[in-house]
Formats: structure tokens, C-alpha cells, sequence
């Protein structure tokens, strides 16, 4: 019988299971089967629910714009539970000296946009006559001033890098962070130009998508899967070793040991390159090197009679230059339905990321200090949370920085040696749960 073993429990390695079980339905000489350290899978993406709220700790939704993850929710019967968010969600914000401004939807919004100037706003139309960079590693904040102005980037990119990676604009690899943009500067020679070719184009008026989450949260996912494939699961078991032996491999774990043909290794880069020193120290050396990001997340429930007025939308990100440890704060309550009842609000703020390192140093009570201040100074409620809830997750995002992909290159190189060992996991690809879903899927290919 062939064994087939997925390390790691969280979103990459649940669906790997789930295509593996499709695509070996009728093949009772093979076996699969999960470990998973924790007693819950899902990894980040864990929903907890209190007295007021609904609070993620982790992601807070996914794009449909990608079809892998409502694929994934469809095949388990979850068509009914996917959660829409609501259409005055689109409506975002930054933060500049403590005032909220909307970010531009429209041609005449842009043109009212306080915090650029006039000359800032001609940089950016201007971006249609700059030519295509030729620099191999230019990080986003490089590639945004080069053609959009740097005030721009430091304004919007500076601050979208920090919602979506916890990471430094500043050395963030764009061709490997935002490969759809570099692709669209390199075939269209414009940003501008190839938005309004794309545009043009069927099924691409937008290309955004729609965010969606489930009704119970994201955790919904998760299990689901667990439910329905819970004799192939085994949570509370920790891989503790892997060895090559033959034509298979022997996994150790704090329980007992398994052979196994084939392994698909679903961990954080960190835990992989532990597991793989004694089959491939090359491997595992360019592994130990990926950098990650510390994210805390802090979850404020407030009476909504606290507020004069909450304002309308997602939320909004602090640009680098206000000198905050807060990335950002979600208006979760004005996204999803039933994330609270009638009589609350959730807030949730993001602190740390690469530009602070060293915030997930301090206790709880200082991160959940920061956070009430933050919203306090923003939007000064009349009365403290009824709920404060956080979570610390250390090495929480890959960074897909300027020495990210030669790591990366010498990762796939590396990987060629063991045809029957695959990396599955969102230091590879891309770090959204519709990456992570993805590639779940082209690695059975």
C-alpha cells in the first residue's frame, strides 16, 4: 500500500488532503493521511467567537476573484455559508496626522484627494509616459516612485505592503510580491495603459473581486474538512524528524514513526528547514533564510452608542511616515453581517509587521493599550471596550523581500533531487488563502 503524509494542518495542507482524497477516491492501495501539532487545523485562519463578536484571528476573508478557494468551498457543500461582504466595504481609508481620507475611486476623487498636491497628482497621471524598469530586484517603494511619484508610495503603496504582508515597501520585492503588476508594466509599458486594456477585455471590469468569508468565520473551512476527513487527520501529533530511506521516507513524530512514499510538507518555512537538514542541508539552509514578519491582533469591541459617528467602509492603514506601530484598523462590524450583534462594533488593529519588529516584544496588555489609543485618538468613543481580545502570531507572514528570490530559485533547484518531496505552503507563490488554495491544486498536476 502507498502511504502518502501531509505535514501541517493549516489551510495549504487541508486542501491537499482534500484534492489528494478526490484524486485517489477509487484507490484503496493508497492511504493518506495529516498530522497536525496543534489540536485544531486551519492554522491562521482560526475564528473564535465570544459574547459580542465574532473575532478572526487570522485572515479576514478572500477574494472571489480567483476561482480556487469557492472551488474549495463549493466541493464541501459550503456554497450556502460563503459570506459576501458589504458593498460600503469598498470604501478605504489612510491615515495621514490623524485625519481618515478616503482613497480615490473616481477620476474626480482623485482630483480632491487633500493629501496629494497638485504636482503629486501630475506625477501620477504622468505615469502613462514612463518608460518599463529594467532593474531585476526593485522593491515596491522603487517601482512606485519611479512611476507614480514618491508621494504615492509613500502615501499608498507604503501602506498597502504593510495590510497585505505585514512587510517594508522599502524592501519588498515587487515582481515577486505583485507579479500582476510587474506583468502588466512589462506588456503594456504603462500601469495606466494596461488597466484601461484589461478593462476592455471580457470578465476583466474587476479585477479586485468581491471579499468573501463564511457565515460561522473562516474557520468554517477548515472544518468542514476536518468533519468530513477526520480518520485522515491527526491533530495534537508533532512531526518531529524526517529521514530518507530508500525510495521513501520514515517521519517521526512525538507518538511514533510512519514510512511513507510520498510527502507533502505544508509547515512555515522555519519548521520545514528543521525537518529537512538531514535529507537536503542546501534545501533546508535556503528555507532557515526566507524572513517573516511578527503580526499582533488586537480585536476592540465597543457599544456602538460609544460613537458620535463610525465611519462608513473597510477600515483604513497607517503609512510608515506617522511613525505608528498600528499597520492598520479593520471596521470588521461594517464588513460582514453577524460578525456582532445589533448594539456592538468590532475593530480590529494590526500592529507590528516588518517596520516594527520588535512590538510583539511587549506584553498584552501594552499591544491591547496601543491598539485602544489608536482608536480612541481616531475616532474617540465616549467609553471603553467591552471586549479586548488579542493574538500574537511570531513569524506570522512570509516576506517575499529583495533576497527572496534567489532563495526561492535555489529552493526549486534543491526540490528537483526529491521528486517525491513538495513544498506546499505560503512562502511559495504567493500568501493569500486563494494562493495557498491554488497551489494545493497545481502541485497534484
Amino acid at each position: 500500500m502507498k502511504q502518502i503524509l501531509i505535514i501541517g494542518g493549516g489551510i495549504s495542507g487541508l486542501a491537499v488532503l482534500h484534492n489528494l482524497k478526490k484524486k485517489y477516491a477509487n484507490q484503496a492501495d493508497i492511504q493518506v493521511r495529516l498530522f497536525e501539532k496543534n489540536d485544531y487545523t486551519g492554522g491562521t485562519a482560526h475564528s473564535c467567537r465570544y459574547a459580542h463578536c465574532l473575532f478572526e484571528q487570522g485572515p479576514n476573508g478572500f477574494l472571489d476573484s480567483k476561482a480556487s478557494t469557492v472551488a474549495l468551498a463549493k466541493d464541501l457543500g459550503l456554497e450556502e455559508q460563503l459570506l459576501y461582504a458589504d458593498d460600503n466595504a469598498k470604501l478605504r481609508f489612510i491615515s495621514v496626522k490623524n485625519k481618515l481620507h478616503a482613497l480615490p475611486s473616481s477620476p474626480l476623487a482623485f482630483v480632491r484627494f487633500e493629501p496629494f498636491s497638485f504636482f503629486d497628482k501630475l506625477k501620477v497621471l504622468g505615469e502613462f509616459f514612463v518608460a518599463p524598469g529594467k532593474k531585476p530586484e526593485e522593491s515596491v517603494y522603487e517601482f512606485g516612485s519611479r512611476r507614480l511619484g514618491e508621494k504615492f508610495a509613500k502615501l499608498i503603496l507604503d501602506p498597502m505592503v504593510s495590510g497585505v504582508f505585514g512587510g517594508d515597501a522599502k524592501n519588498l520585492n515587487l515582481k515577486e510580491a505583485f507579479p500582476r503588476i510587474y506583468e502588466i508594466e512589462q506588456t503594456h509599458g504603462s500601469l495606466i495603459k494596461g488597466m484601461l486594456r484589461l478593462k476592455k477585455q471580457k470578465g476583466m471590469g474587476q479585477p479586485g473581486g468581491r471579499l468573501v468569508s463564511f457565515k460561522q468565520g473562516m474557520s468554517q473551512l477548515s472544518e468542514k474538512i476536518f468533519e468530513r476527513y477526520a480518520g485522515s487527520i491527526q491533530p495534537s501529533t508533532e512531526v518531529r524528524a524526517i529521514r530518507k530511506i530508500g525510495e521513501g521516507f520514515v517521519v517521526e513524530t512525538d507518538q511514533t514513526q510512519y514510512f511513507a512514499q510520498e510527502i507533502f510538507l505544508c509547515t512555515p518555512a522555519p519548521v520545514a528547514a528543521g525537518l529537512l537538514k538531514d535529507i537536503n542541508r542546501n534545501l533546508s539552509q535556503a528555507l532557515a533564510k526566507i524572513n517573516y514578519a511578527s503580526i499582533a491582533v488586537v480585536g476592540l469591541v465597543y457599544k456602538r452608542s460609544a460613537f458620535a459617528k463610525i465611519p462608513a467602509g473597510f477600515g483604513y492603514l497607517i503609512p510608515s511616515s506617522e511613525g505608528k506601530e498600528v499597520l492598520g484598523v479593520l471596521f470588521c462590524s461594517n464588513i460582514f453581517d453577524g460578525r456582532t450583534d445589533a448594539e456592538h462594533f468590532l475593530f480590529r488593529v494590526m500592529l507590528g509587521g516588518a517596520r516594527h519588529p520588535d512590538s510583539i516584544k511587549k506584553t498584552e496588555a501594552e499591544l491591547l493599550s496601543l491598539a485602544e489609543d489608536e482608536v480612541r485618538v481616531m475616532l474617540g468613543p465616549n467609553s471603553p471596550p467591552v471586549d479586548r481580545l488579542i493574538k500574537v502570531w511570531p513569524k506570522g507572514i512570509p516576506q517575499y523581500d529583495l533576497a527572496y528570490a534567489s532563495l526561492k530559485k535555489q529552493i526549486l533547484n534543491e526540490l528537483c533531487t526529491l521528486p517525491d518531496l513538495h513544498l506546499v505552503a505560503n512562502y511559495l507563490d504567493g500568501i493569500s488563502l486563494n494562493d495557498c488554495t491554488a497551489n494545493a491544486h497545481t502541485k497534484l498536476l
